[in-house]
């Protein structure tokens, strides 16, 4: 299976065009906030523009890589978008299946 990307998910209803993203980091206690655009990209509060959840939150961690799919939340308690992926995932797989 492809790889799914934020536009796959905007596609199949899952994640809404201005969609707020927020990151509740541990160090330091912030929390961070960006924005889903209609390409697929991520704005972050300082206006910077992202391909990838990942890109994102690395920008925003001073460059230390993280995994922007596991700490960016739908809205403050929302599912992570790991798991919005891991939705639509399971989906195409059950399409799929009954093919």
């Amino acid at each position: 299976m492809a790889t799914i990307n934020l536009k796959d998910l905007i596609a199949a209803g899952l994640l809404d065009v201005g969609q707020q993203l927020t990151w509740k980091r541990r160090s330091p206690r912030v929390s961070e906030v960006a924005v889903v655009l209609r390409d697929g990209r991520i704005e972050t509060r300082d206006g910077a523009i992202h391909k990838s959840p990942s890109s994102a939150a690395s920008h925003l961690s001073e460059g230390m890589s993280q995994n922007g799919w596991r700490v960016w939340k739908l809205g403050l308690e929302g599912p992570t978008l790991h798991e919005v992926r891991r939705t639509l995932e399971t989906q195409v797989s059950k399409v799929r299946a009954s093919e």
